[in-house]
């Protein structure tokens, strides 16, 4: 069985390897899978002047060159074109604009999907809402994408496929945590609906109560102008991101809106007790006060207040870290593997 997917050039976010992630288990089971990238930047009418769009390609397209040489598993094209994309039994969208791509090539690339980590509809409301109802199936990594897709669009109900966390690798360290102050972990992202803003102001408010706070943070971009930081990790490797986890005392995850959120994720799997908002992942498996704390997103206050109460409570952290690991541990990539593949791939 042969499998495209055909995913964005730029980029290293969490949806991206989780595509990669996929093609990878897919190919131990035997599927031969694909990944196309176009080296051409998508047009994704971010502006309403013209010249300004094709601008913007061209900006991509310059930044996507040399991604070229540090991503070799990829199979780089000029652009997503029936020349360039072999003849398959399935073809996978994982962006609104693959989705255009996606839905104009010949039928002799196979079925063809939508695989929707998230509603995106950041860079054009219009175009991007209007990709969902392109006659692609969907593929959805959590419920309420799901429930807005039908209910607000008018989809028909599409297969819901959670995100798996490589527990074997994510996990809390065999050593105790050995500093004096109270470490908080958070990444760094400039998109508005990640909170960031959010999550800083709640640290500030946090920290006047409780001095021994500090904060870190990570991401894939330069240092951010944040006057609380104390230190900032970019393009942290996979190993260094595992340390920051396992020696985090509390990770806020403070975003407006998720897909579905792979780092508390990963933090709740190394140990790392969450104060975060009720999205994405957390709507479906957080437990306030069980599994992690709870806030409403941009309830900058309620935020404060949990990270408040995690520093000062070490028993809390404890038992907030314990069954948030016993949480995640049922969530398995093996799983996940095998359910794309047969629910989602092999039978109509």
């Amino acid at each position: 069985m042969k499998v495209n997917f055909i995913c964005p050039g730029l980029g290293d976010s969490g949806g991206i390897k989780v595509i990669e992630k996929y093609s990878e288990l897919l190919n131990e089971r035997g599927i031969d899978t694909v990944i196309y990238s176009p080296i051409k930047g998508s047009n994704v009418h971010r502006y309403q002047s013209s010249l300004k769009n094709v601008l913007h390609q061209v900006y991509c397209t310059v930044k996507t060159i040399p991604e070229i040489r540090r991503k070799p598993n990829r199979r780089w094209v000029w652009k997503i074109s029936d020349r360039n994309i072999r003849a398959a039994d399935v073809t996978i969208a994982t962006a609104w604009p693959s989705a255009y791509e996606v839905n104009a090539l010949r039928p002799e690339c196979g079925r063809k999907l939508y695989f929707i980590q998230d509603y995106e509809v950041w860079d054009n409301d219009e175009w991007g809402k209007a990709s969902y109802r392109l006659p692609l199936d969907h593929i959805v990594i959590a419920k309420w994408i799901d429930e807005v897709l039908t209910e607000q669009l008018g989809c028909k109900p599409a297969k819901i496929v959670h995100n798996g966390i490589d527990t074997d690798f994510f996990k809390p360290a065999k050593s105790e945590k050995k500093h004096d102050d109270i470490r908080c972990l958070m990444l760094y992202h400039p998109l508005e609906k990640k909170g960031v803003k959010d999550g800083v102001r709640a640290f500030e408010m946090a920290k006047k109560h409780n001095t021994k706070l500090s904060l870190e943070m990570f991401g894939m971009y330069d240092k951010p102008d944040i006057a609380c930081l104390n230190r900032y990790y970019q393009n942290p490797s996979r190993d260094l991101l595992r340390k920051l986890y396992q020696q985090a005392d509390i990770y806020i995850f403070p975003s407006l809106a998720e897909g579905w959120g792979l780092t508390p994720l990963e933090a709740m799997a190394c140990g790392c007790p969450v104060a975060g908002t009720n999205v994405g992942c957390m709507s479906e498996l957080g437990q306030d006060g069980g599994n992690v704390l709870l806030s409403e997103p941009g309830d900058v206050n309620k935020l404060a207040s949990n990270i408040l109460l995690l520093a000062s409570d070490p028993k809390l952290r404890s038992k907030i870290a314990e069954r948030g690991r016993r949480t995640v541990l049922q969530l398995s990539w093996d799983k996940s593997a095998d359910r794309l593949m047969h629910d989602l791939l092999v039978s109509e």
